[in-house]
């Protein structure tokens, strides 16, 4: 039967209530006679702190790849499974991707703790590597928080150096003080491998290239186009004075030209396109001791509207570059040899919305004026600030391209006459107009870019009449589009590369100086970063113990097994094997899963306990007990 009444054999709720007040009692006698103990102690001012190390106390970290690069996504997911068995549970990473342009971003503005890129060569000179990686003004360390004094000068001497023997030496040594420092992990240099269909003639592989140069390649038919399937990820610019990455620069070098490129079979040999002779010392177009460049304007030249060509177009191309300065684009290798004490420009950029005026970049006129001189309407000279042996190579990037100085006039809104206004950027970024074998027509972003013959091109017209550049994200579906014949050419991860085996196919390995890496951010922009997957402070890679750790948990066997099928080599440094300036005795960081547990476990870090918090602690257990 229910009822109110207390069950068989319980207390009464009075003795119960008595019984509480009993406890609290003890628990406060006990706490005052603790406390008294330890205000009686002798005061110890310094008391010696407690620590633990980041092995013990484990962190989270979010870890990024651009999204539809299944090899980088492979790789972050290595690092992960290392990382996380040095204390599993305890070390939490977490992989994520992004799109391109998203990925980029993040890493300009020093918001991924880690970013894994791949570095393709600007020119031919190992400046092209040790400037971008490791000056402390380059393209990687100032997002990353890297400098050191004493590299920026042995880099500085290399690069102005024309002796080639001491030179090289001189390489040797910024290697091993790289090394010793570690700013990043050396993931690989490998080889190319194009994928095509048999009946693609003209092709040959060419490192200085941004993919593929269409002007060289036949395919039958008349009034052809060419399309070409490509991973996901949007060119970040069309404006050869921001772009800096190869999405974009596929195009530019199909749409524009520079006054030296390449020729096509021999990567190391420089020539004439825009100019009609390479200056050198025996020519006189070499001067005042190497440090003054003249060039004669190829004549009878159009840009793709039908505007000649002249020596304007060339100093407004160079000038236009120098003065946005874009940090984290490729003014640098003009800026740091045409521009007196060029590093200390260091203020981005800025655009006034309301007048369309520049402000920071570079907006010094009389610095313009002693670096180029247009001697006469088909003649421009450069005056280098100091020797530098690859400026002829330094003119065959993209980032030097010809922009016509009249296009640009031509397209400014009324009563605007600045040809550096953000107008005349903005322009020229969505109309690219150059003297290239293509014509820009159309980017649908995140699906393709087209491209069309310019038939006035001063070489002659291209074999191929259109140039379809199509994202296909996903790797088996464009594998099976060019195995069907849908596509002309394709990109195919190595680790993919059994499926286009035997399926009729061009199939043409070729060593490159590509490198891939991973940069260790020691100055992490931690503004709207996910706090639940990551708790590691900004300077957490500023320890080279944490970066040693994270270089020897890198397992390359495995990365070049699942992602290069074994045909890629770990680099030691910033400088790739079969360039001039690379010594094969520099070592490498290997994987070695004990010692990165041990650089772990060295960092030590502070756990903030005090009497007050142990006593509050041992008051509550107390109550606890009590309840």
């Amino acid at each position: 039967m229910e009822g109110s009444s207390s069950p068989s054999g319980a207390k009464p709720a009075g003795s119960s209530r008595t019984m509480l007040i009993a406890i609290i009692i003890v628990i406060i006698i006990i706490v005052a006679a603790v406390a008294a103990v330890l205000l009686t102690q002798p005061e110890d001012n310094n008391p010696p702190p407690q620590t633990t190390n980041y092995l013990e106390k484990g962190f989270k970290m979010q870890i990024y790849y651009n999204t539809g690069n299944s090899g980088r996504q492979t790789a972050c997911e290595i690092l992960k499974t290392s990382l996380e068995s040095l204390n599993p549970g305890k070390i939490q990473i977490t992989v994520s991707g992004v799109q391109w342009a998203d990925y980029l971003l993040l890493q300009q503005t020093s918001k991924m703790p880690l970013f894994f890129l791949g570095w393709a060569p600007d020119y031919s000179d190992p400046n092209d590597y040790v400037n971008p990686f490791l000056a402390s003004t380059g393209t990687f360390p100032h997002t990353i928080g890297f400098g050191n004094a004493t590299l920026d000068a042995m880099i500085a001497q290399a690069a102005s150096n024309p002796d080639p023997v001491s030179r090289d030496a001189q390489y040797k040594d910024i290697g091993m003080l790289a090394y010793q420092l570690c700013p990043y992990i050396w993931m690989s240099q490998a080889s190319f491998l194009f994928t095509g269909q048999t009946y693609i003639s003209g092709y040959t592989y060419n490192p200085l290239y941004s993919n593929l140069y269409y002007y060289d390649l036949g395919k039958p038919g008349v009034n052809t186009t060419f399309t070409y399937g490509e991973i996901s990820g949007n060119p970040q610019y069309f404006d050869p004075a921001q772009d800096y990455e190869t999405a974009g620069g596929e195009v530019l070098q199909n749409v524009y030209e520079t006054l030296v490129w390449y020729n096509s079979t021999n990567p190391g040999e420089l020539i004439p396109l825009l100019t009609t002779e390479l200056p050198s010392v025996e020519n006189g177009g070499i001067t005042n001791e190497g440090k003054s460049y003249t060039y004669h304007i190829r004549p009878d030249v159009t840009f793709q509207d039908g505007s000649a060509l002249d020596a304007y177009d060339v100093a407004f191309s160079v000038e236009r570059l120098l003065r946005l300065n874009d940090p984290a684009g490729p003014a640098w290798m003009d800026g740091e040899v045409l521009i007196p004490d060029y590093y200390s420009y260091g203020d981005p950029f800025v655009f006034n919305n309301a007048t369309g005026q520049m402000s920071g970049g570079i907006q010094n006129d009389t610095a313009f004026k002693q670096a180029i001189w247009v001697k006469d309407p088909m003649t421009v000279q450069f005056n280098l600030t100091t020797p530098n042996p690859a400026w002829n190579a330094v003119l065959a990037f993209n980032a030097n391209s010809i922009v016509s100085l009249k296009a640009v006039k031509a397209h400014l809104s009324a009563g605007n006459t600045n040809v550096f206004s953000k107008e005349a950027y903005e322009w020229v970024n969505a109309n690219p107009v150059g003297t290239g074998p293509f014509k820009f027509v159309n980017f649908a972003s995140t699906q393709y870019i087209s491209l069309t013959r310019y038939d006035g091109y001063w070489r002659g017209p291209a074999s191929i009449k259109n140039v379809l550049l199509q994202q296909i994200a996903d790797d088996s579906s464009r594998i099976n589009q060019l195995i069907a014949g849908d596509l002309d050419a394709a990109l195919v991860p190595r680790a993919q590369q059994q499926a286009v085996f035997g399926k009729g196919l061009m199939l043409v390995n070729s060593s490159n100086f590509n490198l891939g890496f991973i940069g260790m951010n020691q100055k992490i922009n931690t503004t709207g970063m996910n706090k639940d997957l990551n708790d590691i402070p900004s300077d957490f890679f500023s320890n080279i113990n944490i970066r040693k750790a994270f270089a020897s948990a890198f397992d390359f066997a495995t990365y070049n097994h699942a992602v290069q099928r074994d045909v890629a080599i770990q680099p030691n440094g910033a400088i790739p094997k079969g360039m001039f300036g690379y010594h094969a005795d520099i070592p490498i960081i290997p994987y070695n899963l004990t010692q990165a547990a041990a650089y772990l476990s060295s960092v030590t870090i502070p756990v903030t306990t005090t009497a007050n918090t142990s006593l509050a602690s041992f008051s509550a257990e107390l109550v606890a007990r009590g309840d």
